[in-house]
Order: structure tokens, then sequence, then C-alpha cells
């Protein structure tokens, strides 16, 4: 019976002190991973900026433009102060980081809320109501001047000089999408919207 004890308490011990163990590796692991500082200066590995000319065609100001419609009628799209902003990321526990620059503006137009985002070849202009998802652009693969796609339009009737033709891209099978194509420019920004059911709006110029 002694004999059976010990040989439970030692047993009983052993499993104590390995339970233990585990236990102090996994507070050990933690605290490290928790207070574990990079012993580097951070430094920058890549920079990404948009050029200025592409930068000039985000009109900032915080403004309400008016439209007129295929009958007449007036509507309105209400624009945010538009953001141009370097935007800093590292990795966690790092000493790295990279660094972009953000050329955006958000807008209202009916139900939609819309957003636009320019960089360098590219001009990204997406429109939801959280049903219908717009999304339209001119994406290029290298970093070019948007100046380099302007072109002139014809479009219900009007012409257009020097306007950036974006596309619906959201066309996939099951896309639910009412845009087909935005005209726009430095100057004026969203000059003409297209829907899908051949409507559109035309923005008044003074």
């Amino acid at each position: 019976k002694r004999s059976r004890f010990l040989e439970r308490f030692f047993y009983t011990f052993v499993y104590q002190i390995l339970i233990m163990k585990k236990i102090l590796t996994f507070f050990t692991l933690t605290v490290l991973l928790n207070s574990c500082t990079p012993d580097c200066d951070p430094y920058e590995i890549q920079k990404n900026v948009v050029y200025e000319t592409n930068k000039s065609y985000l009109l900032q100001n915080k403004r309400v433009d008016t439209y007129i419609n295929q009958s007449g009628e007036y509507e309105t799209i209400s624009f945010n102060e538009g953001t141009i902003a370097l935007v800093k990321e590292s990795e966690t526990h790092g000493c790295v980081y990279y660094t972009y620059e953000k050329v955006q503006q958000n807008f209202k137009l009916r139900n939609f809320l819309g957003k636009i985002d320019i960089g360098n070849g590219t001009i990204d202009m997406s429109l939801s109501d959280y049903v219908v998802m717009n999304q339209l652009g001119i994406y290029s693969n290298q970093s070019t001047e948007l100046n380099q796609h302007t072109t002139n339009e014809t479009i219900q009737g009007f012409t257009f000089t020097n306007v950036l033709k974006l596309q619906q891209t959201n066309n996939s099978e099951h896309a639910i999408w009412d845009i087909e194509t935005i005209l726009y420019s430095k100057t004026n920004g969203i000059e003409f919207i297209l829907f899908r059911d051949n409507t559109w709006l035309k923005k008044v110029i003074n």
C-alpha cells in the first residue's frame, strides 16, 4: 500500500510539474510578444505619391453642384471636402513602413453614397445604396498622368472636350448596377452621368 501511495504521489507530482512548465512557457511567450519592441529605427521601404497633375483632378472644396436631367428637372450632388494626405503604414512589431498618398472625396447622389479615388494612371468612382453597387473607372497598368487618358466625347447629343470617360466595371453575372458611364474633367469634376436605362444627368455650368 505504501509503495502504491508513493507511486501515485510521484506521478501526480510529475504531472503538476509538467502543467506548471506549460503555464510558465505560455506566460513567458505572451509577455514577450506583447512587450517586445523592435530594436531598430523604423525606416521607409517604399513611398508612393500621386503626381501633382493627377491631384489637380480632385476639386477639393465642399460644395453642391446642380445638374439637369433628360426631363428638364434639376437635381444636385453634394460633395464633402476632399482629402489629400500622406498615410504611413507599418508591420506589427516591425522596423519598416511604407507611405502612400490618399487622394479622395466623398459625395452623395440621390440615395447613393459615392467616393472618388485618384492615383497614378487610375481614377476610381464607386456609388452604392447598399443594394446597387456601381464601380466605374480608368485603370492603367502603368503609372501615368491622367491627362494622357482624356478624350472628346459626344453623348446624348452633347459634346464634351478633355474629359475622362469612366466606364462601368462591375459587370459580373450577378452584379447589380445602374450607371453606365460618367464623364469627368479637371475643370468641372463630374460633368455627365449616363444611367443604364438611358436617362442622364448633365452638370449646369455657369
